[in-house]
């Protein structure tokens, strides 16, 4: 973490909007990014239902949802240049695969405060997917 951080806010803020995949995936869960296991800017994949996203597009015009209290982010970069990737929605299933970011910015966006009604007290993490790279859709009963 001490060496991402000493890249520099430059290079750390780049890292959410990179345009190549990650070498490999490692399947994970998205409480196992949360606590910290994994760590920063590493291709991770979950397969998980979506237990929260936003009507909008984000102030930076990403598009976030939740797994558990793992935020996810799919920019605008990567989604234009995907328009076929879906863009799912709260209760569908879904396997995400992406980089692992922690948002050392989120302290200072206006999103990170506690009288927000869309993130406020809900985000008990900087800990992210972002950039995501694909989003597959799966039926109810994937495991």
């Amino acid at each position: 973490m001490d060496e991402f951080v000493a890249q520099g806010p430059l290079r750390v803020f780049a890292a959410k909007h990179r345009l190549h995949q990650p070498a490999s995936y490692l399947p994970t869960t998205a409480q196992d990014i949360v606590s910290g296991k994994h760590n920063v800017q590493i291709g991770v994949e979950i397969t998980a239902v979506v237990t929260r996203h936003y009507a909008k597009f984000s102030i930076d015009g990403d598009y976030t949802f939740d797994v558990g209290d793992l935020h996810i982010e799919i920019t605008p970069e990567w989604a234009d240049a995907h328009p076929d990737m879906h863009l799912p929605e709260g209760g569908q299933r879904v396997k995400v695969r992406g980089w692992t970011y922690y948002d050392i910015f989120h302290d200072e966006e206006a999103e990170y405060d506690p009288a927000d009604p869309i993130l406020g007290i809900n985000r008990v993490t900087v800990w992210e997917i972002h950039p995501v790279m694909s989003v597959e859709l799966l039926p109810p009963d994937t495991p």
